[in-house]
């Protein structure tokens, strides 16, 4: 099968194709029509968008979940100046917090750099038991 990658998007040989494919894109599925040739705009004319519409956020429910939660852990506590204050807030919430510090229901109730330091004790018991 034959694929070319632009960075935009990678498409696929339709004439080489016998079971499903995805197209995978950093651009909306609409937008995209803007950066590809009308063969590509033939070829996916009867595909099915899997970007969700505005206002329907369970399709990314966890990016959803994580803002709801910096927002109200973090961000409200703040009058925001600029983009730079905003960047600086969110990566000290994100470093300084949420990952060393918070725990985290996936993780065992711990925090995920807990987890990791946990799951790389475990990881050199089992190599130092193996040799």
């Amino acid at each position: 099968m034959r694929s070319e990658c632009n960075g935009k998007a990678c498409i696929f040989n339709k004439n080489s194709l016998s079971t499903a494919f995805l197209i995978w894109s950093r651009v909306n599925y609409r937008e995209i029509h803007k950066y590809v040739s009308d063969a590509f705009k033939d070829a996916t004319a009867s595909f099915i968008n899997s970007y969700s519409q505005k206002g329907y956020p369970w399709d990314n429910a966890c990016i959803e979940s994580f803002h709801a939660l910096i927002k109200r852990e973090w961000i409200n506590r703040f009058a925001i100046l600029d983009y730079q204050h905003a960047y600086r807030l969110v990566f000290e919430y994100i470093e300084t917090f949420y990952n060393t510090v918070r725990i985290h229901s996936h993780c065992d109730y711990c925090s995920p750099d807990q987890y990791e330091a946990q799951y790389l004790e475990k990881l050199e018991e089992s190599l130092k038991l193996v040799s």
